[in-house]
């Protein structure tokens, strides 16, 4: 996905490398100010003044705009493929997924109707056995250590599948930490005041997510949502620790999880994950997978099912009536508009977009591009 939104990105900036010359934008600099007194100020300050952050923004730049005209490119994109596609043809199909994710009428009227076979499920855990199973239902290769560097899952363990270090003829799954609602163990853990007003607000958006979705006892059970999420943290590698490919390349046999991660019914986890013929796994966090599995079975099933299902709320918040987006914009203030989300949402699927969004224009683009790198190096 990022590398469509990058090469999106730099489509959309063709026109712009082309009108600078000298690589440079003369209208961003403040020429009041002197160089020698503040020069970040003298070469951006009026760009700074001509671009307030928006309202709905913690932060805003040059990226946060051509992101801005990327997302509506590929709206026009996708409005005017669809517009006279053949039925059941992969421009129809990104066509009505956008029209789909843009009704919020229909959105509105549905309210957690979609949700409710996840609840379902999340309610019929009667054991810690139909616990690991749907916690291997659940995983998804939704980590990337090295092309994007993105180690964040919500699920609580996240799946990358890669060369192994070891054998790199061979494909193997790599297990990474997963589960929390914050970006990392510090967000739980640092005694900084400023961590500390951050946990404040997200035991607040918990127990306010769980209201909208019409759970009982909203606020005892973010309580112990968050006492849970906790656990979890102190069990979990620091950021800098996950970086580290020496320590991350930990080569466990099956056999080894039971021995050395006991809580979790392992059997149960990878037959439901698809993964139980797998012999051979890298292992990026020890300390985390085994904390994580003796929670499992030391933690009350109740609260596992409550952390659960705030799990899927959370999850789905963007694709669910305005008031679960708006309190996730109340959280974070970097909320974007809906049909940026549903461009980010189609970007992911990848080759269906890219098939139904005229290949000759993208080609042209490119060289556009291209030749406007080679004129502002030259």
């Amino acid at each position: 996905m990022l590398r469509t939104s990058l090469i999106s990105a730099l489509f959309a900036a063709a026109a712009s490398f082309a009108a600078l010359a000298a690589g440079i934008d003369h209208n961003a600099i403040d020429i009041s100010t002197a160089p020698g007194d503040d020069f970040w100020t003298y070469a951006n300050g009026a760009w700074v003044k001509a671009h307030p952050i928006p309202a709905d923004r913690s932060s805003y730049g040059v990226d946060a705009i051509l992101k801005e005209e990327t997302s509506k490119r590929i709206v026009d994109l996708i409005q005017a493929a669809a517009q006279n596609a053949k039925p059941n043809s992969d421009a129809q199909k990104v066509g009505d997924y956008y029209a789909s994710f843009m009704d919020e009428a229909g959105i509105e009227s549905k309210g957690l109707t979609p949700l409710q076979p996840m609840f379902r499920k999340i309610a019929a855990i009667g054991d810690r056995t139909a616990l690991a199973r749907y916690l291997g239902e659940n995983l998804r290769a939704d980590i990337d250590i090295l092309n994007n560097t993105d180690l964040y899952t919500d699920k609580l363990f996240g799946l990358w599948v890669s060369p192994s270090f070891e054998d790199p003829i061979h494909y193997a799954p790599f297990l990474f930490q997963g589960g929390l609602g914050m970006p990392d163990r510090e967000y739980y853990l640092s005694d900084a005041d400023a961590m500390k007003k951050v946990r404040t607000a997200y035991l607040a958006h918990i127990t306010a997510l769980l209201k909208l979705g019409g759970i009982a006892e909203a606020a005892t059970k973010a309580s112990r949502i968050m006492a849970l999420e906790t656990k979890i943290a102190q069990s979990h590698a620091s950021r800098s620790e996950s970086g580290d490919i020496q320590k991350g390349n930990n080569v466990w046999e099956r056999a080894d999880f039971t021995a050395k991660a006991p809580g979790l019914d392992w059997n149960a986890y990878f037959a439901a994950a698809g993964l139980d013929k797998q012999t051979t796994f890298i292992v990026w966090q020890p300390g985390a997978v085994k904390g994580c599995a003796a929670l499992v079975a030391s933690e009350s099933i109740e609260d596992w099912k409550d952390y659960l299902t705030f799990r899927v709320i959370d999850h789905y918040s963007d694709f669910l009536p305005n008031a679960f987006s708006d309190e996730t914009l109340h959280l974070q203030r970097n909320n974007p508009a809906r049909h940026a989300r549903t461009t980010r949402a189609l970007e992911a699927g990848g080759g269906r977009y890219e098939r139904c969004t005229r290949p000759g224009r993208r080609q042209a683009l490119r060289r556009e591009v291209l030749t406007g790198i080679r004129q502002n190096a030259a």
